[in-house]
């Protein structure tokens, strides 16, 4: 028996500002961006479909999401309210999380969080000397530290850590907000990436509603 959606994972850009030697996602430079247009029809999907259960989480996920300007999470938080707003539904209904590097957070970031209710989580790799052992830029030189910007970001109330691998649990904690919640709560998906023929195309790549799987 098919539940209801939980998570629908949305790509706003292929490109990542780094260059992980371990990352499995292809297209990492690619800086096209998803069009509004796309988005609106994935959200509609689910929420016209029979398995919208009330509410889900829209995950904003791979490359970097951060690599999208701030403008562009401003426009997809009023795109999607007015999408609920039609139906009657408060905004609520969708939380939106975003997964991080936290390489580029500031304090127009956090801002930008704040006011659009976007939950964060911060992926890690581990304590320091596994954290950087991999993580290079796209220049090829490492990070030899964690961003300045995070401990903003701490103190906005807004960020949660996800290790892909085990994290350092100290080191964890002390970047845990009290507010942050999971970034991704659910398995159950589907991923909406922009076509990969161009970002103009009227014939979007969405999820099947009837066959919606989880995503890695």
């Amino acid at each position: 028996m098919v539940g209801s959606v939980r998570l629908l994972v949305v790509q706003p850009t292929p490109f990542c500002n780094l260059d992980c030697d371990y990352c499995y996602l292809p297209d990492r430079g690619d800086r096209s961006r998803l069009s509004f247009p796309v988005l609106e029809a994935a959200v509609e999907r689910v929420l016209d479909s029979p398995y919208f259960g009330g509410e889900f989480t829209l995950l904003w996920h791979a490359g970097e999401p951060l690599m999208a300007p701030i403008a562009f999470y401003d426009e997809a938080t009023e795109r999607i309210r007015q999408l609920l707003a039609r139906r009657g539904l408060p905004p609520s209904k969708i939380v939106q999380s975003l997964q991080t590097n936290a390489t580029v957070i500031d304090a127009a970031w956090c801002h930008c969080f704040e006011r659009n209710g976007i939950h964060v989580g911060v992926s890690m790799d581990g304590p320091a000397f596994l954290h950087y052992a991999h993580r290079v830029t796209r220049t090829g030189l490492p990070r030899d530290q964690i961003p300045p910007e995070v401990p903003i970001s701490r103190r906005a109330g807004v960020l949660s850590v996800r290790g892909r691998a085990r994290a350092d649990a100290s080191r964890c904690a002390s970047l845990r907000a009290p507010c942050a919640t999971q970034a991704a709560p659910g398995l159950d998906g589907g991923v909406v990436r922009q076509p990969s023929h161009g970002r103009h195309s009227s014939q979007p790549h969405l999820p099947n509603p009837h066959r919606l799987s989880a995503s890695a």
